[in-house]
């Protein structure tokens, strides 16, 4: 749930979606890490575990970069506001795992790219056409059906947790939009995993949990998987644009499931899978759009 850039430089569409395919896998086993651990720990403490750790595998972003101007910010403002939003998407996001099946909180998830055209039209002043509009109404459709709202016992507030995620990832999203008109990547991941990891050390004082050395390893490679998907997510969007890698991002969900059913024996329910479809559908479509309309804007 963590794009950098939407731009790319060298046009090798294979590469991209090889490396867009391997962030998945990285992600996707970051967040069985999560669901396993946040049994024992809160989750203020794996969201600082996430963002510290991240800096030993992100380093590799900055070895080429001259550590003052990587420093020299322009946007004090929108990088606090990415990294608030990025660790409120987080603490959504981890603490629906803790709730949820994988599956059903990574389907939640995905309705990020939906909350995030309605958004940019207040916050970005962008134009949404009637077609987008009605792609974004079907998203939402979607999120209902999964939720079984239909159902008043099957409804739950935990649902709301990644729904929260996913709303606050957009909020993100437009903040990165906004930082990319004059800060390079680089640093964009930099501020946001620092910021992102004082954040969630500010949580010490509400009751963290002194680890096992097994349990550190994990909590540590929650950081270093979540880094290294973070990495090949910047270099897929290098080599292909959105359009071909968009996707390719949605196997995040058919990894879920395959997690869910190996590990905790979860089967994926009709409602799940029909909603999960429509919302798919849904995101495909919205970035397909904003394809076309980029490609206007360069005429």
């Amino acid at each position: 749930m963590t794009s950098l850039s939407r731009t790319y430089h060298d046009n090798k569409p294979s590469k991209g979606i090889i490396f867009m395919v391997l962030s998945v896998i990285f992600f996707s086993c970051m967040d069985v890490v999560i669901k396993w651990i946040s049994q024992y720990y809160p989750t203020g403490q794996i969201v600082f575990c996430r963002n510290f750790f991240a800096f030993i595998p992100i380093s590799v972003l900055f070895f080429r970069s001259d550590i003052f101007s990587l420093l020299k910010a322009s946007q004090w403002k929108n990088h606090l506001l990415r990294s608030l939003y990025g660790v409120i998407s987080m603490v959504g996001f981890f603490a629906g795992l803790s709730f949820l099946p994988l599956a059903e909180a990574t389907a939640f998830g995905l309705s990020g790219p939906i909350f995030l055209t309605v958004l940019s039209i207040p916050l970005l002043q962008e134009k949404v056409g009637i077609r987008r509009w009605m792609a974004v109404i079907i998203g939402f459709v979607g999120v209902l059906i999964m939720t079984r709202f239909w159902d008043i016992e099957s409804l739950r507030l935990t649902l709301l947790l990644p729904i929260m995620g996913a709303f606050f990832y957009a909020l993100a999203m437009i903040a990165i939009r906004k930082l990319t008109a004059t800060e390079p990547p680089q640093r964009i991941v930099f501020y946001f995993t620092f910021f992102a990891a004082l954040i969630g050390l500010a949580t010490w004082p509400l009751g963290w949990v002194l680890p096992t050395p097994f349990h550190f390893f994990m909590l540590a490679l929650i950081g270093i998987l979540g880094g290294c998907g973070q990495l090949l997510m910047t270099q897929a969007f290098r080599f292909a644009s959105v359009s071909i890698i968009a996707p390719f991002e949605y196997l995040h969900l058919v990894f879920a499931m395959i997690f869910d059913y190996l590990i905790w024996h979860f089967t994926p329910t009709f409602t799940l899978i029909l909603g999960a479809v429509i919302i798919i559908s849904s995101g495909l479509y919205i970035a397909h759009r904003e394809t076309i309309k980029r490609q206007v804007k360069s005429l």
